[in-house]
Formats: C-alpha cells, sequence, structure tokens
C-alpha cells in the first residue's frame, strides 16, 4: 500500500509540474527528436534511439529526474509519454 501511495504521488507531482508549468517544454522537446513520432524515419523503428530521446526529454521536463530510481522512473518516464 505505501508503494501505491508513493506512485500516486510522484504520478501527480509530475503531472501537475508538467501541466502546469511545462507542457509547452514538453512539446518542445518531443518536437526536437523527430524519431519519437515521425514514421518516415528509420530511427522510428530503433526502441534503443527512442528509449535514449525520451531520456533525454524526461530529463528536460521531470524534476529531478536523475534522482529518480527504478520503477519510479520507469513510472513517471511513461506517464509523461502518455501525455502526448
Amino acid at each position: 500500500m505505501y508503494c501505491f501511495v508513493l506512485y500516486v504521488l510522484l504520478m501527480e507531482t509530475v503531472h501537475n509540474w508538467i501541466m502546469d508549468e511545462n507542457i509547452e517544454t514538453l512539446i518542445e522537446e518531443v518536437e526536437k527528436r523527430p524519431a519519437i513520432y515521425n514514421k518516415t524515419l528509420k530511427e522510428y523503428a530503433n526502441i534503443n534511439i527512442k528509449k535514449q530521446l525520451w531520456e533525454e526529454v524526461c530529463a528536460a521536463v521531470i524534476p529531478n529526474w536523475s534522482g529518480l530510481e527504478g520503477e519510479n522512473k520507469t513510472r513517471a518516464g511513461k506517464f509523461t509519454q502518455k501525455l502526448l
């Protein structure tokens, strides 16, 4: 139960921070990396490249991204991807 509560608090924090202050930054960071969304690029099919690009996006828009670990980092990253 404790882990679930931490997860909910983390997701609320990420959501509020991105939606209130950085949705434009999130969009800009994704637009800088066309391999995330442009299916005509060969890099689009490379999961390793896309994973690295999403890491860069998350580092730019999620406070304390480098301080997150394990499942919390994974969940925050997936949550951020779903916002778009």
